[in-house]
């Protein structure tokens, strides 16, 4: 068979023989037409499997391509991720220790502090905390994209303080009762 010759006309083919064969009363030519047939179908299935195979090995092709492609996109995007120079932090940790020695020295300095009610305590740590923040409340206004922003950041960093001013005036005041 001439390798041009596609599936369909072996089938063509197969079909016609055996046509003939089913028509045939002389023996040996009947065999010759079924050995023929049987040869056909061989070649067939194998062109068939041939082909899957053919067929299997693009889609690998087509996959490993895909994956090759999303690779080399991840990758420019992860060069261009880690030559991005980093923004440095909006407060850097100079400025959180300051703020954080000053709570101490502001709540420290009230002696009432010690043997206040915790509303008293709280009032003297949103004190402390107004006096203590206004650089890091500066920064956040300045920094932000719009004012609105600003000011949740401030406000949201002011009552973290708070706690914080809190927390340190009760340890302050556990400390002076020992």
């Amino acid at each position: 068979m001439d390798q041009g010759e596609g599936p369909r006309d072996w089938e063509r083919k197969i079909e016609q023989a055996s046509r003939i064969a089913s028509r045939m009363t002389d023996q040996t030519t009947y065999q010759r037409l079924a050995a023929w047939i049987d040869e056909l179908k061989q070649k067939l299935q194998k062109r068939r499997a041939a082909m899957r195979f053919k067929e299997e090995i693009s889609v690998r092709a087509l996959r490993l391509l895909a994956v090759i492609a999303i690779s080399a996109v991840c990758w420019s995007c992860r060069e261009e991720a880690v030559s991005v120079p980093e923004k440095p932090a909006l407060i850097d940790m100079t400025e959180m220790n300051a703020r954080e020695d000053c709570l101490y020295r502001e709540i420290a300095r009230h002696p009432e502090s010690r043997r206040t009610s915790q509303n008293d305590l709280l009032d003297i740590s949103m004190t402390a905390t107004a006096l203590c923040s206004k650089a890091v409340k500066a920064r956040f206004l300045k920094a932000a994209p719009t004012v609105k922003d600003g000011q949740e950041l401030a406000r949201d960093d002011e009552i973290k303080t708070e706690q914080r001013a809190l927390a340190i005036g009760l340890e302050l005041k556990e400390k002076s009762k020992r």
